[in-house]
């Protein structure tokens, strides 16, 4: 194998690790447009542009790496559409990062290097890969605990098993450094230089492997989201229905029931009329629309887990003001309502002692506030970074509290969990925009 060639190689290797270490601190998922909208031609744009600067600035390598890394942030910036500034602060990490895998080999050298060899250069090359596995394990972690992309959706147990082959070739690298006297002057010698090159080629593409197993989990995830989401829409808009329904029906009725207070009160039947208004009173209160907020979604939802409520025997204390000013979306409106009402009625229902929600559902000095105390068993569960009661379809309820925090975090609005051995309050406070 030709210097060039192995050095454009080692280059290119490096530049995808580049690649992996700046997918950890950015947000990957942004649009890109032409030449930008594809990893593998940045990829060898960027290998091809540090090997020419490589061999132009050889003699010059303050200034080479420099240059290098100032090439890097600037491609990379456009690459992932991030500020010039930031790019370049990664891309002088990263170069520590290289310079400090290459100084961990130097200072295992004496270590691997049992017996001097006169064919140096196969010795360098192992070195050399060594080196690239040990940084490329190091960005493996780092990727797996600080990624903001599509990584973090692979568990913990499946990370830790593909973890098993950086580790693997390091340990086979080794081996290869180690015994190196018994494979120079050998036909064993090309073998082993392919096979190397073969260990990094292999983690690489079980890395890019593992982060579209990844980004299939994330997409099953945002499926869940949606399908949950759309459930709750549906459920609200069809008791929305199912109410309007009821109330046409006893609109229909309301002129016979007139005829028949005004033929009761011709008759002088006073009693009996005194009854009747009584009779269609309670059933008419019964499908009344208690809470009105001006909002027409707050209303839907509000007045539909109002009666959910009552129907399971919930003690419900509201205090809700005139919400007309709100500007968050419908829909965002109706899932954070809809999930954090549902949370609060399941734990209520499981609770053996008082049963009792008590809601603020209130606009004050340009914030929406909504806060939900309610009575539980006494038992939580804690779902990522939220803790809610525990209910039996666990999964499909964590995926509620998380639809409800991302509500949250994308109207820029923030909460608080406070909890007792009785009671569980849930507080949420979303800025309003004002025009």
């Amino acid at each position: 194998m030709s210097e060039l060639l192995q050095s454009y190689l080692i280059i290119l290797v490096e530049t995808f690790c580049c690649l992996i270490f700046f997918e950890t601190f950015v947000d990957s998922s942004k649009q890109r447009r032409g030449i930008f909208s594809s990893g593998m031609p940045v990829v060898f744009c960027l290998s091809l542009l540090s090997l020419i600067i490589a061999v132009l600035l050889d003699s010059y390598g303050v200034i080479r790496q420099v240059v290098d890394m100032t090439v890097t942030a600037w491609i990379l910036s456009h690459y992932f559409r991030e500020r010039f500034r930031k790019c370049l602060l990664l891309s002088v990490l990263f170069a520590g990062l290289l310079w400090a895998a290459d100084y961990i080999v130097i200072l295992l050298y004496p270590a691997l290097i049992l017996h001097t060899t006169e064919n140096q250069e196969i010795k360098y090359f192992l070195l050399i890969i060594l080196s690239k596995l040990l940084l490329f394990l190091v960005l493996i972690i780092l990727n797996g605990f600080m990624s903001s992309n599509d990584i973090k959706y692979i568990k913990t147990r499946d990370w830790l098993l593909f973890l098993i082959l950086p580790f693997f070739s390091i340990f086979i690298t080794s081996a290869f450094i180690k015994n190196i006297e018994m494979i120079l002057g050998t036909e064993l010698e090309t073998s082993f230089i392919v096979l190397a090159w073969g260990l990094i080629g292999m983690n690489i593409a079980m890395f890019y492997f593992m982060r579209n197993i990844g980004r299939r989990e994330n997409l099953l995830h945002e499926k869940e989201l949606f399908e949950l989401e759309t459930q709750n829409k549906l459920q609200l808009y069809e008791a929305i229905s199912e109410r309007a329904e009821d109330q046409r029906k006893l609109s229909h009725e309301y002129k016979n029931q007139i005829t028949c207070m005004q033929s009761l009160c011709e008759k002088g039947e006073y009693d009996r009329l005194k009854e009747y208004l009584a009779q269609i009173s309670g059933e008419t209160l019964h499908d009344m629309d208690y809470i009105d907020t001006n909002h027409v979604f707050v209303n839907a939802v509000l007045n539909t887990k109002y009666q959910e409520a009552l129907q399971k025997k919930i003690l419900v204390i509201c205090k809700v003001n005139d919400l007309s000013q709100l500007t968050m979306e419908g829909a965002d409106l109706v899932v954070l309502l809809s999930n954090v009402l549902n949370n609060a009625i399941e734990a209520c229902e499981k609770c053996r002692a008082e049963q009792i929600l008590k809601l603020k559902c209130v606009y004050e000095d340009g914030d929406f506030i909504l806060s939900v105390r309610n009575t539980y068993d006494g038992k939580l569960k804690k779902i990522g970074d939220f803790f809610g009661t525990t209910k039996a379809d666990h999964g499909r309820h964590g995926i509620g509290l998380k639809n409800v925090i991302a509500i949250i975090e994308k109207n820029q609005g923030y909460y608080a969990v406070e909890h007792s051995e009785k009671e569980f309050q849930i507080s949420i406070v979303i800025p309003q925009e004002t025009h």
